[in-house]
């Protein structure tokens, strides 16, 4: 008993020291972006939209037309985090990226405690957590007042209900089921997209929980009771959503083939992006691409061997997918729209790192991910 006492603290004494690192590393990292200042587009557009929003009616209004047609969605979470700012340093820059930096590092933080319960090992998982932090389109998002906040806050959110998700399939805790529907509802109305990640929950929960000894009929039951309420609450967010919807250009100007062919492009791209992190030429992008199409089918095969690999897999698609619909501009404008599928990718890469038992090749291995994950990433900044 004893020495399993002793084990445990060593390895929570071990799990301290790699978050503590990982803080340290990234807050000395990103000190450089409280110097940076308001951006002309975006940040100003929420900070007039969070102006016209002066009541708590207004905020959770979903009907509110604002004046300046400045927003087309409804994200209450991000405005009254927008009003808060606002109310106590008006436009003064040096709060925001505060708040940025430290959403970016709390995610990280979160992260680091996700990536522990599948990968297993510490260093493995504090060095895929110091990857999603130094990943580059990660720091520009971070840099841009109103992405940070508004991706800061949709991955902490999911990562929150993501985890205690996890723990209640694995324990059973009501606790922990009651703390997941909560994180759950508050990143329903922090960013809209939320609803379309659910089906990530649907996946954890299909492949890791253990009622063999159960028929089919009390399996589907018991998955249907566990998510009702998460059912009920996407619902109503798409209702609010799609009663919304004629206003988004994806209606408006794109609409139906057209919409079909750029939203499969788009996936490619964000794809592409992921892996080659920046922008390589039109030449290498089309090698990479056509490269990920070859390969696919045959990696997911393989992979659907493992139920961590297929989940990551899927939760990287399941990530991408609410932002295939994104506008024309070219991808390397759109990487915020990466910060939360980056997660998945680079637990995906240490995780089958994890899998190589030999020695000398999984050191390799971790050699050329580290190069590829943070090196490459710190030159690209």
């Amino acid at each position: 008993m004893k020495k399993k006492m002793s084990e445990r603290r060593g390895k929570d004494l071990k799990d301290v020291l790699f978050a503590l690192a990982l803080l340290v590393i990234l807050a000395y990292f990103y000190r450089v972006q409280l110097a940076y200042q308001f951006d002309n587009g975006d940040d100003y557009e929420w900070y007039a939209e969070a102006m016209q929003r002066d009541s708590l009616g207004k905020v959770f209004d979903f009907r509110f037309d604002s004046t300046t047609n400045l927003r087309t969605y409804f994200n209450p979470v991000q405005t009254l985090v927008w009003r808060f700012m606002i109310g106590n340093f008006d436009r003064a820059p040096v709060p925001y990226h505060t708040l940025c930096i430290l959403l970016l590092l709390v995610d990280a933080l979160v992260f680091f405690v996700v990536a522990r319960l599948f990968l297993g090992d510490a260093m493995l998982s504090f060095l895929a957590a110091l990857s999603f932090g130094l990943f580059h389109p990660n720091v520009r998002t971070v840099a841009w007042i109103s992405a940070g906040i508004s991706h800061g806050l949709l991955a902490l959110t999911f990562l929150m209900s993501f985890y205690f998700f996890v723990k209640y399939v694995r324990s059973g805790q009501k606790p922990h089921y009651c703390l997941s529907i909560g994180f759950f509802a508050l990143g329903l109305f922090t960013k809209d997209v939320f609803m379309f990640l659910t089906p990530i929950f649907i996946v954890y929960y299909a492949l890791f929980k253990d009622r063999k000894k159960d028929g089919v009929r009390e399996r589907l039951m018991a998955a249907f009771k566990a998510f009702i309420p998460f059912l009920v609450l996407a619902c109503l967010r798409s209702y609010i959503f799609l009663s919304r919807l004629g206003e988004s250009a994806a209606l408006r100007d794109w609409g139906g083939v057209n919409l079909s062919i750029h939203a499969l492009y788009r996936f490619i791209d964000y794809l592409v992006f992921l892996v080659s992190v920046n922008h390589v030429g039109d030449g290498l992008n089309l090698f990479i691409a056509y490269g990920l199409i070859a390969i696919l089918p045959f990696l997911a095969y393989y992979l659907s061997k493992d139920r961590v690999s297929s989940l990551l897999l899927l939760w990287i698609a399941f990530s991408i997918i609410p932002f295939i619909f994104s506008n024309f501009r070219p991808i390397e404008g759109l990487g915020r729209y990466l910060f939360l599928a980056s997660m998945p990718w680079f637990m995906l890469i240490y995780y089958l790192i994890s899998r190589v038992h030999h020695r000398v090749h999984r050191l390799l291995f971790l050699l050329m991910a580290v190069s590829y994950t943070i090196v490459f990433n710190l030159v690209a900044v």
